[in-house]
């Protein structure tokens, strides 16, 4: 049929139907098709879209006129892969290391505000390595992880005034850190 042997190490898997792995049946058997496949269609409408407005302008400065849709291209590529390692990975993970992520994210804002940031078009927001890496951003995205992380711990009946002021707490440090940076 059209299962493929994966090898010794897999073979001691649950498999589905289809004939993927036990781990990788949860996380696919719960995709919206529909979902996914308007997600696409309206990225290669957007993609179109840049093309269009961008193509006569660029080739009139003697750019190539792809350029632009290529970089687009490949956010979308990176996108879906990014997509696909978080389907894969376990969410209950990111609780565990919520905290170590925020942490690290808190010491980069702090240096940040240090002689280690690089001052890009007359602000402080990041570092210069090859390219621009600004902390504020994954912050972002850490500090829910955090939030998430945190308030999970708390029964809703039990919820207090001191778990929201630890909730803002958290929240609080990393603003004021963005706040501080020189702009």
């Amino acid at each position: 049929g059209l299962m493929m042997d994966l090898g010794p190490s897999h073979a001691a898997l649950p498999r589905s139907a289809a004939g993927l792995p036990g781990r990788l049946r949860g996380p696919i058997r719960s995709l919206d098709p529909v979902l996914i496949l308007t997600a696409l269609l309206l990225t290669v409408f957007g993609l179109m879209m840049v093309y269009s407005s961008t193509w006569r302008t660029l080739t009139l400065l003697g750019n190539e006129p792809f350029s632009t849709t290529a970089r687009q291209m490949l956010a979308m590529a990176l996108g879906i892969g990014l997509a696909g390692a978080v389907l894969v990975i376990d969410y209950r993970m990111a609780k565990v290391y919520a905290p170590l992520l925020y942490t690290g994210l808190l010491v980069l804002l702090v240096a940040v505000v240090s002689p280690l940031g690089s001052d890009t078009a007359g602000a402080q927001r990041g570092f210069e390595v090859g390219i621009q890496i600004t902390p504020s951003e994954y912050m972002k995205v850490g500090l829910i992880l955090m939030l998430a992380a945190f308030l999970s711990e708390v029964k809703a009946s039990e919820l207090r005034l001191e778990h929201v002021v630890r909730a803002a707490g958290l929240a609080a440090l990393p603003a004021a850190l963005v706040f501080l940076q020189p702009d």
